[in-house]
C-alpha cells in the first residue's frame, strides 16, 4: 500500500497519451498505461489528433503516435521536457521511470 504522501504525488501527475484511431500500436501503449496505473494512481488524458480542433497536435504527432507526455498535472502539455516524452514502443519501466523523476522533482530532490 502507498502512504498518503506517497499517493498524493503520484497523484500529482499526469499521463497524456498522443493517439488515433486505427493504431495498434496506440491500442498496446494505451493497455501498457493501464497496467501501470493499476498500481501507481496518475491523472490520464488521451488526444486523438486526428480528432477536428486538434489541428496543432495532429501537425506535431499524425506519423509519430503513440507519444506519452508525463509531467506534473499543473504543467502545459506543451512544455514537457523531452525526458519525460516515450514515443511509440515502451514498457511499464519506462512509464514508472518517468513517474519517479516527475514526483523527484515535485519534492524538491534533484
Amino acid at each position: 500500500m502507498f502512504s498518503p504522501t506517497r499517493r498524493l504525488l503520484h497523484q500529482a501527475c499526469r499521463v497524456t497519451l498522443f493517439t488515433r484511431q486505427g493504431c495498434g500500436l496506440c491500442d498496446n501503449a494505451k493497455a501498457t498505461l493501464m497496467k501501470v496505473q493499476q498500481q501507481r494512481p496518475f491523472e490520464y488524458e488521451e488526444i486523438d489528433v486526428m480528432a477536428p480542433g486538434k489541428a496543432s497536435w495532429k501537425l506535431l504527432y499524425e506519423l509519430d503516435v503513440p507519444v506519452a507526455h508525463i509531467g506534473p498535472v499543473t504543467e502545459k502539455l506543451l512544455y514537457t521536457p523531452q525526458e519525460n516524452k516515450l514515443w511509440h514502443r515502451f514498457d511499464q519501466n519506462q512509464i514508472k521511470a518517468a513517474l519517479d523523476r516527475i514526483e523527484k522533482s515535485q519534492s524538491g530532490n534533484t
